[in-house]
């Protein structure tokens, strides 16, 4: 079962450990991501920021997709933490009953969408295909913030000139 798929350029930080995981009551964090999983030294530091009592478990997409249908965790109350939209598309087009995506920030070289979200156009591609499926995708870094509609953010800049 998937709890909660949030998405972050700096994956495992402060505000998912302190905010998210009790928000959700997540057991296990699941870091899904190809260059990560290849990285002892990342792992490494994200493992001292989870709190006793939760697991973490570092996987490639593929690697992410197979865990998260693997009916052994179909009891768990998983948190998956990706850093692109990209990523997120292939989970959510391979693993049914993902419903929601929060973005706590994306900071990157490319055009600013919204406060701490840069995006470029293979990006905002991506998203909109992600919502076009069904999944809701909007901000939201922490719970205490308000969601703020991906699709909303879209249509306000759509009519700005830039």
């Amino acid at each position: 079962m998937i709890v909660a798929m949030h998405m972050d350029d700096r994956l495992v930080h402060g505000q998912v450990v302190m905010t998210w995981l009790p928000e959700i009551q997540g057991e296990i964090v699941l870091v899904a991501n190809d260059d990560v999983f290849e990285d002892k030294v990342r792992r490494s530091t994200m493992k001292l920021a989870i709190p006793s009592g939760i697991k973490i478990a570092f996987r490639t997409i593929e690697g992410a997709v197979a865990f998260l249908n693997d009916p052994k965790y179909s009891s768990n109350r998983i948190m998956v933490l990706t850093n692109n939209p990209q990523d997120a598309e292939k989970i959510c087009q391979s693993v049914s009953g993902v419903e929601k995506i929060t973005i706590g920030g994306i900071r990157k070289n490319a055009p600013m969408i919204h406060d701490n979200l840069n995006l470029t156009e293979k990006d905002v591609d991506c998203f909109k295909r992600i919502i076009n499926s069904g999944v809701e995708v909007g901000m939201q870094p922490t719970p205490n913030h308000r969601f703020e509609s991906l699709t909303r953010i879209f249509n306000k800049n759509s009519g700005n000139s830039k």
